[in-house]
């Protein structure tokens, strides 16, 4: 099997998945789909669609813009990255 780069969707995905808890089957039952399809994109033999990575990015908790590669943030669920930029504010406004 081939290793995906680190910042491939699969391999961001499966960290997400991991960092929560959740097992291949988990992530399949939360947004209604075959576990064989979440390995698949995990693997890098499929791609999800539009809306199916709406779906994935709620499941885990994770923004679209991470798992496609676009947020450089590689630390953190999305509620704590709202958190922190929400404590930010707060305290520019002491």
């Amino acid at each position: 099997m081939t290793k995906l780069p680190p910042d491939s969707f699969g391999a961001r995905l499966r960290l997400a998945r991991v960092r929560r808890g959740m097992s291949q089957g988990d992530l399949s039952r939360r947004i209604g789909v075959d576990p064989s399809y979440i390995s698949q994109i995990e693997t890098g033999r499929r791609e999800p669609s539009l809306a199916n990575l709406r779906r994935i990015a709620q499941a885990v908790d994770a923004s679209a813009d991470y798992l496609l590669g676009l947020d450089t943030m590689k630390k953190g669920t999305l509620a704590e990255r709202k958190r922190a930029v929400l404590q930010k504010i707060e305290a520019a406004l002491r």
